[in-house]
């Protein structure tokens, strides 16, 4: 039986080797802004503003657009994990699917279905349903200085089969050192008619789709703007919080939260713990300064004031290691 995941906010999916390899999938909808804040660039085609260091990958022609293809294969500019796997190149269709599947020569056809299919490949990021024709490009920039840079392969003025009038951008995102993906919906000249599967495939029987799939129609307008934008991330490690937990279990509640929150654990012996936020890029966050701990029942208040919503990590570390949870800020 299909296993699929189906995310109107955030989900888990967990049950593929690596034992330890997640998503968990957090939507940004009308975020106003990219994730990370990395990228800056106008939305604009490579004829018309496009800023500079966009390397095109793939130009679309009439044939594409009647018969999807494949892109040369590519490199990712820094070492990337798939699902907890090395994924170090990948190749776009023009259909609107990236693959770190290299043996993938099936080309996923313009007509995309729900996921997951058996027509898209292993390992695969889709904002399936697109069509490059004359004036459609995919391209690919790097933002951010290691080991904190993103990789972005932008579907650019990129058309619709069946609907001649529509042009749309979506940015597939891959993020050094989390192994994050994002889904960036960027510009789209029509609030209906799009009808794209966006989602995460890790095989024929298991995929993360984002609500609305396969139907699903873009958010934003026609301006070249990111504040118009949305987001779909999928956190993998570190933030998937899913390895073993080597260290001293403890409850967060309230969670979700919003002012504030409180960890209760137990000590067998008096000693320092410190307490961690994590943000979405792993990134931790002031929250509570390491403390002297007492043996017994203890706990540990956080400051959550001023943090923006969204999906976070508590870390505790004492003398036995780290353990994390999830918190979810509203």
């Amino acid at each position: 039986m299909k296993r699929l995941l189906l995310l109107a906010g955030f989900a888990l999916a967990v049950g593929v080797a690596p034992a330890t390899a997640q998503y968990t999938q957090v939507p940004s909808l009308n975020a106003g802004q990219n994730p990370g804040s990395l990228n800056l660039d106008t939305e604009y085609p490579i004829d018309g503003g496009l800023a500079p260091g966009w390397t095109i990958l793939f130009t679309g022609t009439p044939t594409t657009f009647a018969t999807p293809a494949w892109s040369q294969s590519n490199s990712v500019p820094f070492a990337f994990f798939f699902n907890g796997q090395p994924a170090a190149s990948y190749r776009v269709s023009s259909s609107g699917v990236l693959t770190f599947t290299a043996s993938a020569t099936v080309v996923p056809p313009a007509v995309n279905t729900a996921l997951p299919s058996a027509q898209i490949p292993d390992k695969s990021v889709c904002v399936w349903g697109l069509g490059g024709t004359t004036g459609d490009f995919i391209i690919t920039k790097t933002f951010g200085i290691a080991p904190n840079r993103q990789h972005w392969v932008q579907f650019n003025s990129f058309s619709k089969p069946g609907n001649p009038t529509l042009f749309t951008y979506w940015s597939i995102v891959l993020e050094e050192t989390t192994n994050n993906i994002y889904i960036v919906d960027q510009r789209t000249n029509a609030t209906a008619g799009l009808a794209i599967t966006a989602g995460v495939q890790i095989n024929a029987t298991t995929a993360l789709q984002i609500a609305g799939s396969p139907t699903l129609e873009s958010r934003t307008t026609g301006s070249p703007s990111l504040l118009d934008n949305s987001y779909w991330s999928f956190l993998s490690a570190p933030l998937s919080a899913a390895k073993g937990q080597a260290g001293q279990p403890f409850s967060l509640a309230p969670n979700p939260a919003t002012a504030h929150t409180s960890l209760r654990f137990s000590l067998p012996r008096p000693e320092t713990v410190r307490v961690e936020l994590l943000d979405a890029l792993g990134r931790a966050v002031p929250v509570a300064a390491a403390s002297a701990q007492g043996s017994g029942q203890r706990e540990v208040h956080l400051d959550l004031t001023g943090q923006a919503p969204g999906l976070y990590v508590v870390r505790l570390t004492t003398a036995e290691g780290s353990t994390t949870r999830r918190l979810v800020v509203e």
